[in-house]
């Protein structure tokens, strides 16, 4: 199976609060897959929403979505790393909407967790207040962000809707549960695993905190 990208839905986007610790998330991950005898260890993560670089080690995908959601106690939906990639460049290269006065179109990728029929066709593209939302399939939206400025082109933060807010228009849109990130993230983890696998295996290892980004 080789090495899965996990994604958690609302860790740290929505709830108010402090956002959990990955560097605990991914010991406890490691601990729990140990003792149920699993091969299966987390690489790394990057940044505090619930970003892991999962290697599955020839282990059943169903059951490292079990113990992910038992430590976490959310859903996650995993992603094979060649598959990310190919949806990254396919974000990359999709025209973005027109220009909006004080407006920042940022990129990103909405995934689809619970189950779906493939068979269907992909649905329209569609806009709320939050963005523009362009599906590839039934499980995968690119999705530009609308991200307000201020009359000095600086984010208008106070005004600037989550991620999680684009994971709620698509299941309004689309039903099912649904998680997103921005293609800063996406890049993140994926540069971060790219790096050096060996090396972050043996990192976790030694010491699981310090295999992360806090």
């Amino acid at each position: 199976m080789g090495i899965l990208l996990a994604f958690g839905v609302h860790v740290g986007d929505m709830a108010p609060g402090p956002r959990p610790k990955m560097s605990e998330w991914a010991q406890q991950l490691n601990d729990r897959f140990a003792s149920a005898g699993l091969r299966a260890r987390v690489l790394c993560w990057f940044r505090q929403t619930g970003n892991f670089a999962v290697d599955a080690a020839g282990e059943a995908l169903i059951e490292i979505r079990e113990h992910l959601a038992a430590v976490t106690g959310t859903s996650w939906i995993l992603i094979c790393l060649p598959q990310l990639e190919q949806q990254i460049t396919g974000a990359h290269l999709a025209s973005p909407p027109p220009v909006e006065p004080q407006t920042r179109w940022t990129r990103g990728l909405a995934f689809r967790v619970d189950h779906i029929d493939l068979t269907l066709a992909a649905p329209a593209s569609w806009m709320t207040y939050h963005g523009v939302f362009e599906p590839v399939n039934n499980q995968i939206v690119r999705v530009w962000k609308r991200d307000p400025l201020t009359e000095r082109d600086t984010l208008e933060r106070s005004r600037r809707p989550p991620w999680g807010t684009i994971s709620r228009d698509c299941s309004k849109r689309l039903g099912g549960m649904w998680t997103s990130r921005s293609l800063s993230t996406l890049e993140g983890v994926v540069t971060r695993v790219r790096k050096n696998p060996e090396d972050l295996t043996l990192r976790c290892t030694a010491s699981p905190p310090g295999c992360g980004s806090e």
